[in-house]
C-alpha cells in the first residue's frame, strides 16, 4: 500500500510540472524520493506483464540506451517517454489495487 501511495503522489506531481518532481530520474527514482524507500525490488515484480515493457527491469522504459539518451537531454517526462512512463504508472497502479 506504501508503493500505491508513492505513485498517486507522482502522478499528481506530474500534473503540477516538472518543478514538483525529478525530471532527469525515472519513475523508481522519484518514488524513492517521495516514499523515502527504494521500491525497485517490488515493481521489477509487478513490470513484467506490461504492454510495453522493454525487456530490462532496470530500465523498463525504453531500455538503458534510450534512458540515458532522454536523461541527458533531460526529456525523460516529455512526448512519447511521458505517455510511457504515465502507462507504466497506471499499469503500476492497476496491478497494486488488485
Amino acid at each position: 500500500m506504501e508503493l500505491l501511495k508513492a505513485i498517486v503522489q507522482l502522478e499528481e506531481k506530474i500534473k503540477k510540472g516538472k518543478k514538483h518532481y525529478i525530471y532527469d530520474c525515472g519513475i523508481c527514482e522519484n518514488l524513492s524520493v517521495i516514499g523515502k524507500k527504494f521500491y525497485h525490488f517490488q515493481i521489477k515484480q509487478l513490470i513484467k506483464d506490461w504492454k510495453h515493457f522493454s525487456g530490462d527491469e532496470t530500465y523498463p522504459v525504453s531500455g538503458l540506451q534510450e534512458y540515458n539518451h532522454h536523461k541527458s537531454n533531460e526529456t525523460l517526462w516529455q512526448g512519447e517517454q511521458l505517455k510511457l512512463r504515465l502507462d507504466l504508472i497506471k499499469h503500476l497502479k492497476s496491478k497494486l489495487k488488485d
